[in-house]
Parts: C-alpha cells; structure tokens; sequence
C-alpha cells in the first residue's frame, strides 16, 4: 500500500505499470517460489545458514580459508558483535598478494545493506603490478593476525582458537605479530566503515570517484555551467 500511496487517485493504466516497475512486489510467481523455497529448506534442514555452518566447520576450515568465525548469540545486545553471525575468509594467494601490493593502500568496497539471508558483505581488495584488482579477505583484523611473513623458507604456520564466547574460531599466525602491515584503506562516503577501522590501520582515503562524484552533484544544485565545471 505504501507504494502506490503516491499514485492514489490515478487511473488503472498508470497503476498496473507502477505494479509493474516495482522489483518489491510480490506477484503469485515469487510468491510460490519463495513458499517452495522455504518449504524445502525446513524440511531439508538446509536454510542458509545450516548449509554455510556445514560449509564452515567442515570444508574451508580444514583449508585454512576460515580466518574468523563467530555464531550469533540471540541474547547478546542488538549492537553487541556477538548479536550477529561474523565469517572472515581469504587464502594464502590473497595474503601473499596482500603483503606484495597492499603494503600501502587497500580498498574496502560493499553495498552496505544486507543480502537474501540478511548478511552484510564487505570486500577489500588491492591492485596488483598488473594494475587489476585482486581480493585480499572479507575483514581487517583477522587479516593483521595473518599476513605473511618475508622470511625465506617460512611454511607461514597458524592455527585455530576458541572465540572467548566459545561461539566460534579464529585463525591466528604465529609469525604475524612479526610484521608492520598497516596500508591506508581506501573507503567511499561509508561513515561507519571509516569509524570501524580507525585505530586498526593507519587510516582512510577518500575515494577518488566519490570525491568527483559528490562535486558533480554539487556543481549541479549550484546550476554551473558544464562548459566551465572541468577546465
């Protein structure tokens, strides 16, 4: 109701294409998906988070992938971390490039809302000698615990331990306290990504396209001319 609120009194043709336009609205075909959908996974025992737990536990940690896992706690505070399901994983490769590319600047990138299991997804990612982007993890802090040694002949050993809140693991290597990786993040106009990593790493750039992006919008609200706005 809410969405056509604005076109009360419009005629029938205008309403059947705002129907139309809107992605939110639920038709009998989603409808029916989402019901078979859902029926599946209660009787399957298969929703998202049972398979991603199962996924977890028993394959990407046995790889070493996982470098941070924490369950929720329903009975921690709404805006306590322990309140929410965390997941941090990357791989030896993204590491190696993370301490060969990322030494200076790496950018956090993510679309700040949640997905179809009510998940926020952040990316870092740095650019190799080839200037392409490549990842570098999903989080930060596990990140500094894990980055690579330069030592020659090193087989970057780590381990696993106990969350304090026995709700999860973290994987921790034993050489990482050993090295300064503290890069700049480069951030959009995300506020709270740039609270979240102060006192992490050596602080936040300003992205170059959402700089020009905002004076665009600027030189527009101040009506300038684009003959004048990029000399």
């Amino acid at each position: 109701m809410k969405l056509l609120a604005p076109y009360n009194g419009e005629n029938e043709e205008i309403l059947k294409e705002t129907l139309n336009e809107q992605r939110e609205v639920c038709n009998n075909i989603k409808l029916g998906s989402f019901i078979k959908r859902d029926d599946r996974r209660l009787k399957e025992n298969s929703g998202s988070w049972t398979i991603l737990h199962y996924l977890v536990t028993e394959i990407l940690k046995v790889k070493g992938y996982v470098f941070y896992y924490q369950q929720l706690n329903p009975l921690a505070p709404e805006d306590h971390p322990d309140h929410y399901y965390q997941l941090t994983l990357s791989n030896d490769l993204w590491l190696k490039n993370g301490k060969k590319f990322g030494n200076f600047c790496i950018g956090l990138d993510g679309k700040y809302d949640l997905n179809n299991d009510h998940a926020l997804v952040l990316t870092m990612v740095i650019e190799n000698n080839a200037g392409y982007a490549t990842p570098l993890a999903f989080a930060i802090q596990t990140i500094k615990q894990n980055i690579l040694c330069d030592h020659k002949g090193c087989n970057h050993e780590w381990y696993y331990q106990d969350l304090p809140s026995e709700n999860g693991f973290e994987r921790i290597s034993k050489y990482a306290n050993t090295q300064l990786w503290n890069p700049f993040v480069m951030i959009n106009k995300h506020r709270p990504s740039k609270i979240a990593i102060q006192n992490l790493l050596r602080g936040s750039i300003l992205c170059w396209f959402h700089i020009m992006k905002t004076i665009g919008k600027n030189f527009t609200h101040w009506n300038i001319s684009w003959s004048i706005r990029y000399p």
